[in-house]
């Protein structure tokens, strides 16, 4: 309770705090230049005090704290214990400014007896999870003290929900588990409430068998992942004793993601339980990719292999963009151990690395710490492969990137020869990024390395020239540089007698080496241009008849879907947009209310949890914030007291959309809007 001077007038009604007679409450209001006011002390009634003693002696109360209301309405406060108990501590806190610790909500409760014969320790244990949960409300773990967010009036009226039932080893039988597990789908219990190691393992197995075909399966997998390490490596052994390569696949860029976030949320926790959860999550990461390598299933051309190589990858920019220290190394040493397991053929791996370094925005200012942290960390045996994949991968990214790595990894005298041996490795030379890549690293290569083989410069310059327009424009100045280095050299030799050749001749050799070859290049096209229609008008009369044969098929397919698993898809729908309204509906609230809140990190915090849990389950916002957009009712919800003239609105705060099983756009929540 604050014990600061109050500085505004007292008038009668309010409710004062005293140092020594404590809660009172003013009963008159005298006038007059230098009024006197009266308070109702309890051990002092009808007590007199001058309003210039009482601005010094007294603290004013806020009108909907605890003790104001316990002096008004007591029967409402004690009701409020059993029907609405968030709003109990919304008054308690109101009365400590707003913020409080749980031991002085417990005091100032007991002082009033409010909690009757109930102990302040099972009516917390029943009141805390709704208090948690609720987004007018705020937690700071380093203070470990409540924050109220709203007016008390707002505060909603909600009954603690009864306990989850705790699941003990001897309450279980094997008839039991698949109750067991369809409660766990149901929210009635968690993974945590699970005891004794031989009933979880069963559980997970016929949690891990039902996410074939239930979401709900699914969503209490996706969910562990981002907790403990236990329940993890239970889920995946069982995916792999099922032979579900696939899935388990998918769960490792899941399980990566999950590792991201703790480190994006740079752990600041007391005794590193954070650090040493992001150590153990590496290590069970490892260990998952060692057998799935050994199962030999991982294709380096797959969209799930990438996607792996791809989430592993984006731990080293979360760890090097964060003040890590003396962990860092550790967690990259386990990075690069995890990236080398993730197939046989190095190769491929190290090279989807590289491209995606290049083009990985947020990992530019670290990039190169990355790919030496990489490179340092492999095996000496495989490092020269290793260095040669990751140039070749960063040729498909930004040029400064892959310049930097040619430069650092390269030796001078080999560059020319190394750019054209990747050139001629490209499958695909008039489609690849390579190509421009390449030439941009070419037009900027100093004087000194093109002297040493001129001839074989200038024959690269003109054929990635001939491959791409950018690479055109990139080295058609040093084309022509290059050939009049050659004319003067030709020309001078010519003037001393060293040769008897005009520049004339050079000239015409030059250019009937170009018809020529353009000739050549004519009569190729032809060809391919004649082979492409046949195999086009085989291909539209194959299509033809593949068409009909799918119209039929999904015709079938049709049939199929509304009598089998749709009901299920569709009642398992309802239940999950609900949920994520209600998330949606609580993001815009804390959105809204950001500006006001003191506690701007845990607003923050608060509001990246809550967009991350909608973005992993598939909802995206929509409207952006501070545009003019024309209104749409179906898309807009005005603001109270916002009303405003003509179709423009303000957007206040963004709305969200989610799929439906038929794959059709849905809104969850309205975006906010104003009309001014």
């Amino acid at each position: 309770m604050t014990e600061e001077i109050s500085k505004q007038e007292f008038s009668l009604g309010d409710t004062v705090l005293h140092r020594t007679w404590h809660i009172g409450r003013i009963v008159e209001v005298e006038t007059g230049d230098n009024p006197d006011i009266i308070i109702d002390f309890p051990n002092k009634p009808n007590h007199r005090m001058s309003m210039r003693l009482a601005r010094q002696a007294l603290t004013k109360l806020p009108s909907d704290g605890l003790e104001a209301l316990m002096s008004r309405q007591p029967g409402m406060i004690q009701q409020w214990i059993e029907d609405a108990p968030l709003r109990v501590i919304a008054t308690v806190l109101s009365d400590f400014g707003k913020n409080g610790r749980p031991s002085q909500i417990k005091d100032a409760l007991e002082r009033h007896h409010l909690l009757g014969d109930k102990k302040w320790e099972t009516w917390w244990k029943q009141v805390q999870p709704e208090l948690t949960r609720s987004s007018q409300f705020t937690y700071s773990k380093s203070s470990r003290t409540y924050t109220l967010l709203d007016t008390v009036d707002n505060i909603p009226a909600v009954k603690p929900a009864t306990a989850l039932k705790r699941t003990r080893k001897a309450t279980i039988t094997k008839e039991q588990i698949p109750e067991v597990v369809s409660e766990l789908e149901a929210g009635e219990k968690t993974l945590e409430n699970i005891k004794g190691e031989k009933w979880f393992r069963r559980i997970i197995k016929e949690l891990v068998k039902r996410s074939k075909e239930s979401e709900a399966s699914k969503r209490i997998i996706a969910e562990a992942l981002a907790g403990p390490v236990i329940p993890i490596r239970a889920i995946f052994r069982e995916l792999l004793l099922q032979k579900r390569f696939p899935e388990a696949m998918e769960y490792v860029a899941e399980l990566s993601r999950s590792v991201k976030s703790l480190i994006v949320e740079k752990p600041g926790d007391k005794g590193g339980k954070t650090i040493k959860h992001i150590g153990a999550k590496l290590e069970l990461l490892h260990q998952i990719i060692g057998r799935i390598t050994e199962k030999n299933i991982y294709d380096p051309t797959s969209p799930k292999f990438i996607t792996n190589v791809h989430a592993v990858i984006d731990l080293a920019p979360a760890l090097c963009n964060k003040e890590t220290r003396g962990w860092r190394e550790e967690a990259l040493d386990k990075i690069s151990a995890i990236l080398f397991l993730m197939g046989k053929d190095k190769a491929a791996v190290y090279e989807l690395a590289g491209s995606y370094l290049g083009n990985l925005r947020e990992a530019r200012p670290v990039r190169m710490t990355i790919t030496e942290s990489l490179i340092e960390r492999s095996p000496l045996e495989s490092r020269r492969e290793i260095i040669d994949s990751i140039l070749t991968g960063s040729l498909n990214g930004s040029l400064d990137y892959a310049r930097r790595c040619v430069s650092r990894y390269v030796r001078r005298e080999d560059r020319l020869t190394w750019l054209m041996a990747r050139l001629s490795r490209i499958q695909y030379p008039f489609e690849s990024e390579a190509v421009d890549t390449i030439a941009g690293i070419l037009s900027t290569l100093p004087n000194e390395e093109i002297s040493e083989s001129p001839r074989d410069y200038l024959l690269a310059l003109i054929t990635l020239a001939s491959m791409s327009s950018k690479a055109h424009e990139l080295l058609e100045s040093p084309i022509q540089h290059q050939f009049k280095v050659d004319l003067d050299r030709v020309w001078e030799d010519t003037l001393t007698g060293r040769r008897q050749f005009r520049q004339d001749d050079l000239l015409n050799s030059i250019e009937n080496a170009a018809l020529s070859k353009g000739d050549e290049d004519k009569q190729h096209y032809e060809y391919l241009r004649n082979d492409l229609e046949y195999k086009i008008k085989t291909l539209e009369e194959s299509l033809e008849k593949s068409n009909q044969e799918i119209a039929s098929l999904e015709e079938l397919s049709q049939q199929l879907r509304s009598s089998y698993r749709l009901p299920e898809k569709w009642a398992a729908f309802h239940a999950k947009k609900e949920v994520l309204e209600s998330i949606a509906g609580y993001y815009q609230e804390l959105f809204l209310a950001k500006d006001t809140n003191g506690d701007s990190r845990s607003n923050v915090w608060l509001l990246n949890r809550f967009r991350t849990l909608l973005h992993r389950h598939g909802a995206a916002e929509f409207a952006v914030v501070g545009s003019r957009a024309n209104y749409d009712p179906s898309r807009h919800e005005l603001l109270l007291g916002t009303e405003g003239k003509g179709d423009k609105v303000t957007i206040m705060c963004p709305g969200f959309e989610w799929s439906d099983p038929s794959d059709n756009r849905i809104v969850l929540v309205r975006a906010r809007v104003t009309g001014r």
